[in-house]
């Protein structure tokens, strides 16, 4: 299920499926002996799930749960029960076709006659499996963070966990067409309560935490063509680029190094000054909230602070760390040093300062500095000029499966601080206590979820003859 920034409001569909598979009785036998080796199976979201497997009976007791991630409401999900052969191929016993729909918050406890596949007669009797399920909707949690007054976002940004949360809260609003309107508000409370430009988006602010996830999630596919194939040709460029006197290897040219080094810097600033038509819109209607409203308060700032959103927190982090993005391995260390360098130069021209006694090995640059100052505040106009680009790269699509996720992030974030949040909400017009039941309901469900998920990454789900994912004492 994969959706193109995809309008959040889909998930009123989604939710969170607990099923347990407590016991079978009466199945047919498969084996010699009159018995069988009975294990539920089935596959949910291209992944395969199963029981352990219970020898020589029919009346196998597995007391056996899963967490499934729901994306519509009229799904139906086929659980079989198979006999385990060792050798060949596990043998059809019976199996059921569960509906979502047919589940809710109450927890249901039944039992339901095992079939014969789809389309096949029922010719026999096939015995009966037990089962325990409850399902919770997202509906609850998406109406209070998709709220106009934007006050459960807003308290949320107000904890101590923001840095635990900004990535998926990103991720959540983006997906929802939420995030621009949301990221404006903040630049406009960040600047009214700035007394000097200096402080303009410090790290520790509200506004930066999200923002610099922003850059990343809505420019990924723009600097992914930025950087990408400028650091692959760096890999293969046999220049030495070490500048720092007391650094540099015997027999290396001090000067030649120089000049590679600024080679490469002006090669890179060129590529960037190239790309501003693909730059995507959200970024350019940021840029363009930060121009006017920093500009507003502190003209001589204006280009700063949106350099130092787009650069600092954005290119140059992906200069500096590319094997989170572009690269399978951490790079060399020659090159690490190398996109070290490159990006104290890109950011002083985006600074638009030179350098002086703190790196005094560094003010060779400083012509070629001054020479891109004046071209990256073009650079920079023009993104944060009015207007669209008519050849964004845009962001990468982005699955239900992280939008849902983020919501499991942002659930467990709310309930973890929810006296806080509490206090925050005090002029909602909507229910919140509603909201905080639902997450309490939400949290069991994700630990248990994020368990299972740990332990089948451990383990070799399809060949384990144990379990090792028995329903948690808090989950009924």
């Amino acid at each position: 299920h994969r959706c193109h920034r995809c309008s959040v409001p889909v998930t009123m569909k989604c939710g969170k499926l607990f099923i347990e598979f407590v016991e079978a009785e009466n199945t047919i036998p498969k084996d010699v002996g009159g018995t069988s080796d009975p294990f539920v199976k089935f596959t949910h979201n291209d992944i395969a799930y199963k029981t352990k497997y219970i020898k020589k009976t029919l009346n196998p007791v597995w007391n056996e749960a899963f967490v499934l991630d729901i994306a519509d409401l009229s799904e139906k999900i086929t659980f079989a029960v198979y006999d385990r052969d060792f050798g060949t191929a596990d043998d059809f016993m019976g199996q059921i076709v569960f509906s979502v729909e047919g589940s809710s918050a109450k927890p249901a406890d039944e039992w339901i006659l095992l079939t014969a596949k789809e389309g096949k007669k029922n010719k026999k009797k096939r015995g009966k499996i037990h089962i325990r399920h409850h399902f919770h909707s997202y509906v609850v949690l998406t109406r209070a963070l998709v709220h106009p007054d934007r006050l459960l976002a807003r308290a949320i940004l107000g904890t101590k966990a923001i840095d635990k949360v900004s990535l998926a809260f990103v991720q959540y609003y983006a997906a929802a067409h939420k995030i621009v309107p949301l990221v404006t508000d903040l630049i406009v409370d960040e600047v009214a309560r700035t007394e000097s430009p200096a402080q303009l988006f410090r790290l520790d602010s509200i506004a930066t935490k999200v923002l610099a996830p922003f850059a990343n999630v809505q420019g990924n596919q723009w600097v992914k063509m930025m950087i990408g194939p400028f650091i692959a040709r760096l890999l293969k460029s046999p220049f030495n680029l070490e500048v720092d006197p007391s650094k540099i290897a015997d027999g290396e040219n001090l000067a030649a190094n120089r000049a590679n080094l600024e080679k490469v810097a002006r090669d890179f600033l060129e590529l960037v000054l190239s790309m501003n038509e693909t730059c995507p819109n959200d970024i350019r209607t940021i840029s363009q909230k930060i121009l006017t409203t920093v500009g507003s308060k502190f003209p001589e700032s204006r280009f700063k602070a949106v350099g130092g959103i787009i650069f600092l927190r954005f290119i140059c982090p992906s200069l500096i760390s590319p094997q989170k993005h572009y690269l399978d391995d951490t790079p060399p260390p020659q090159l690490q040093r190398c996109l070290l360098l490159l990006a104290k130069i890109v950011q002083n021209v985006a600074n638009g300062v030179s350098f002086g006694a703190k790196e005094h090995f560094m003010t060779v640059f400083n012509p070629l500095v001054t020479e891109f100052i004046p071209k990256l505040q073009t650079f920079l106009s023009t993104i944060a000029g009015n207007g669209i680009s008519l050849n964004p790269l845009e962001p990468k699509k982005v699955s239900l499966h992280t939008v849902m996720r983020a919501t499991d992030c942002m659930s467990t974030i709310v309930h973890a601080e929810k006296d806080t949040i509490s206090s925050s909400l005090t002029a909602a017009t909507w229910d919140t206590s509603e909201y905080f039941a639902v997450t309490e309901a939400f949290v069991p469900l994700i630990k248990f979820q994020t368990t299972f998920e740990e332990e089948r990454s451990k383990s070799k789900f399809s060949e384990r003859k144990t379990s090792i994912f028995h329903k948690p004492k808090n989950l009924h």
